[in-house]
């Protein structure tokens, strides 16, 4: 008789820890599950982005070829603050975008491919377009709103 009550108890302990798992279960999937109060509008405006980079990275992989090299501009050490205009994860767009292309971004501050990084970008435009040129690079990535615009317009004149 006291093992039946022990298993009742034990049962109903065990029923209560469910209950309680699958309200959190569905409070948690109510609470990220988008309401009609702005969030479309939100979605559909982060879509655009999201696809307007895929657009725009899928041109780069197609121009410059599978495998090539892509030098990004301005210098963004990895895990470091934002730079001017430049969200701290933007220059990950490449490699989100693109499963064919080698990116500059990305060595970890203070490591010999970060220091070449660093100060390849900042050499006069055309010196490092001759460097990037001698090390296999098919191209420049300019994120021209993280400069301001006497700095990207001294870069977009030097390239032409």
């Amino acid at each position: 008789v006291t093992d039946k009550l022990s298993n009742q108890k034990m049962s109903r302990a065990r029923m209560l820890f469910l209950s309680m798992m699958i309200l959190f279960m569905i409070i948690s999937i109510w609470d990220i599950i988008p309401s009609s109060n702005g969030n479309k509008e939100r979605f559909n405006r982060n879509w655009s982005v999201y696809k307007s980079d895929h657009d725009f990275i899928a041109e780069i992989e197609k121009t410059a070829g599978k495998g090539s090299m892509i030098f990004m501009l301005p210098y963004h050490a990895y895990q470091d603050e934002s730079v001017l205009g430049m969200n701290m994860n933007k220059p990950l767009i490449g490699y989100i975008h693109s499963d064919n292309l080698k990116w500059s971004f990305g060595g970890v501050k203070g490591r010999e491919c970060d220091s070449w990084y660093k100060n390849t970008s900042e050499l006069p435009t055309p010196e490092l377009i001759e460097v990037l040129k001698d090390d296999g690079f098919a191209g420049i990535y300019i994120y021209i709103t993280a400069y301001s615009w006497d700095d990207a317009m001294y870069h977009l004149t030097d390239l032409e």
